[in-house]
């Protein structure tokens, strides 16, 4: 005569894949998105945007071998901080770079404003990381004008001034970058 076998209580082992599964959940960590950060203006209704002059617009072209070119000369990245600066500033106001006109800006006075767009355009091959790359190097160019300013003007970098202080100096020292739409490898 055979024994009995006792049987195993299954009662618990839903509670258990329960437990565990929250556990799991928990203690996961989720890959995040990474990618540029970017606050979108608020929409406003403009008025047709005019032509804009030869010598205010910068093209910084990404090509699908991700060579950089700018004014149709190839740079290197490493250099595309500088001639974003250069432009921006034109400080021997030469007829070759951006207008400068005088403009009335609140609290600050009536002092000169670029006029300088950077129009960045890269082909569909061009690889993510150099497009991020020029990106970068252009913002952190006029990130770098807004601080020296602000240190002129107000004696502290641009990331430490009032909201209403940031506000002047976005109008003072702006940096405007239009992205156009990738296009065919050229």
């Amino acid at each position: 005569m055979r024994a009995k076998m006792p049987e195993l209580n299954t009662g618990s082992t839903a509670d258990i894949a329960f437990l565990l599964l929250i556990f799991f959940m928990v203690t996961t960590t989720f890959e995040s998105d990474r990618g540029l950060l970017r606050k979108l203006p608020e929409w406003e209704e403009l008025p047709k945007p005019s032509d804009v002059h030869e010598r205010n617009l910068l093209p910084v072209w990404i090509n699908s071998h991700n060579l950089v070119m700018i004014r149709g000369k190839q740079s290197d990245i490493r250099d595309i901080r500088k001639i974003a600066r250069e432009f921006l500033l034109n400080p021997e106001n030469r007829s070759d770079l951006p207008e400068k006109p005088f403009t009335s800006i609140g609290a600050l006075g009536v002092i000169p404003v670029t006029k300088g767009v950077i129009s960045i355009q890269n082909s569909r091959e061009t690889s993510y990381e150099t497009y991020i790359h020029v990106v970068s190097e252009l913002e952190s160019a006029g990130m770098e004008l807004k601080n020296e300013f602000s240190r002129l003007r107000f004696g502290k970098l641009y990331s430490e001034l009032k909201e209403d202080e940031q506000t002047l100096v976005r109008k003072a020292c702006p940096c405007m970058i239009s992205e156009a739409e990738p296009v065919a490898a050229r």
